[in-house]
């Protein structure tokens, strides 16, 4: 099968972060600005672990050198009452890291220059300058007055200098549903990054030149081998005693201060993604770790305009509003949902290359050693339901929104969430009305039309 590199690259654009929009001080509440708590679910799709290192011991084995190593044997993460979770940190980064690719924001973390290390010796690595995207452009040049969006919604310190509060804010995910998988397993070989290989990390064997952008890593779909057998050598793994599996589901509070309606509508996308697409978080993402979705719970949700705090019960009653602010995902780079899709498994093995027989071709757009593809496949994305309420019914009437349109057929789903299927001829209305994702009327066992 194909090889494919489990990790690749959101290019970065030419016309760098956009920092045209005034900071605006957290001293008072803003008109038409947003503020409140979003209740949110993290879903498991694959293996996942989240580290406790305060549970560390060690283990001593072998490697094939009759040489005694020591290995580190971790817990999942825990909290005081002994409840399993990933900290709110861990979770605040994975969305800021799709934020910053949507909307085009500065690099932080980036690293143009440096050593890495590869079976213990150290390679030098060099790559060009990324300019207008380093983190100095958003507190250096200018004290907080030009940052870019990511800098503007969720932060940033600069030594001693530049402290700018973000307006988000994540507490822990707490497990609610499911359970941990209880038994011992040796991780395959989790190495630190490689960025002298130019030709992933620059898209250039010669290096030198820009780095190829963004790193996000593939998923693996549910069924990925993670572990080795104790048979073999493993002395470069660690050894985990227990990790969530698929289903699972944590349950975390995101707080949102004073953001306006485009940044709630960005955040809100970086965090639900697309149907079709997927985030990864925790250890051992390019061994297929990590899978996971955020569900928001718009029932439980409480987003209102921050001036309205104060002005009476009924003007701070949480509606549904608010959500449909949420951006649409044409804004999501393709290369974003190439490397964030959830089905990147059938198309080949997603894994690293052996050590020693390294290619020397680069990566193309879909993670393949030599390859020619220029742009990344998408995900066939589901229609999503409507946001505006189902319209009003007569008594032998339903209201159903259109999900699917087919040749000799439409694909309905009521108020109720019941899928019913219809005859094309049924439709009473211009054939060019059957827009999926919008409210229909039932009647009868046959008939609908358009609401």
């Amino acid at each position: 099968m194909t090889l494919i590199n489990p990790y690749n690259f959101v290019p970065l654009k030419e016309a760098g972060p956009k920092r045209d929009e005034p900071y605006l001080d957290r001293f008072r509440f803003h008109e038409g600005f947003y503020r409140g708590t979003l209740s949110c679910k993290l879903v498991i799709l694959s293996p996942t672990i989240s580290l406790d290192h305060g549970s560390k011991t060690i283990e001593k084995v072998q490697n094939r050198k009759g040489e005694q190593k020591e290995i580190g044997i971790f817990k999942f993460l825990k909290n005081h009452q002994n409840s399993p979770i990933f900290q709110g940190s861990s979770i605040k980064g994975m969305i800021r890291s799709v934020y910053e690719a949507v909307t085009n924001s500065c690099m932080p973390f980036a690293a143009t220059e440096g050593e890495s290390r590869q079976r213990g010796t150290r390679i030098k690595y060099s790559y060009a300058d990324i300019g207008i995207f380093k983190k100095e452009h958003c507190c250096v040049s200018a004290g907080i007055a030009k940052l870019c969006p990511a800098c503007q919604l969720f932060g940033i310190v600069e030594g001693e200098s530049v402290h700018c509060q973000g307006k988000v804010s994540i507490g822990d995910a707490t497990l609610i549903s499911g359970s941990l998988v209880i038994n011992h397993y040796y991780l395959k070989e989790l190495s630190s990054p490689k960025p002298h290989h130019s030709g992933t990390y620059g898209k250039s064997i010669s290096g030198g030149g820009p780095i190829a952008g963004r790193k996000f890593y593939y998923h693996h779909g549910n069924s990925a081998v993670f572990s080795v057998d104790e048979g073999i050598d493993r002395s470069r793994s660690i050894r985990i005693e227990e990790f969530a599996p698929q289903g699972c589901e944590f349950g975390f509070k995101v707080k949102v201060e004073d953001v306006s309606r485009d940044q709630l509508g960005k955040l809100l996308l970086a965090m639900e993604l697309s149907n079709g697409l997927g985030h990864k978080i925790g250890v051992g993402k390019a061994i297929g770790l990590g899978s996971c979705k955020i569900e928001i719970a718009q029932e439980t949700s409480c987003i209102m305009e921050s001036a309205q705090r104060y002005k009476g019960y009924a003007a701070t009653t949480a509606t549904n509003e608010w959500y449909t602010h949420k951006e649409n995902e044409s804004i999501i780079p393709d290369e974003l949902i190439e490397v964030l899709r959830l089905n990147k498994a059938y198309e080949g093995d997603i894994a690293y290359p052996p050590v020693n027989f390294y290619p020397s071709q680069p990566i193309d757009a879909l993670g393949v050693f030599g390859g020619s593809a220029k742009k990344g496949h998408k995900p066939k994305l589901p229609v999503a339901p409507p946001m505006e309420p189902p319209p009003k019914l007569k008594v032998d009437e339903e209201a159903a929104w259109l999900r699917e349109s087919h040749n000799d057929s439409l694909v309905f789903v009521t108020a109720g969430n019941e899928v019913k299927t219809r005859k094309r001829s049924g439709f009473q209305g211009k054939s060019q009305m059957l827009e999926p994702g919008r409210w229909f009327i039932l009647s009868g066992t046959n008939a609908s039309r358009r609401a």
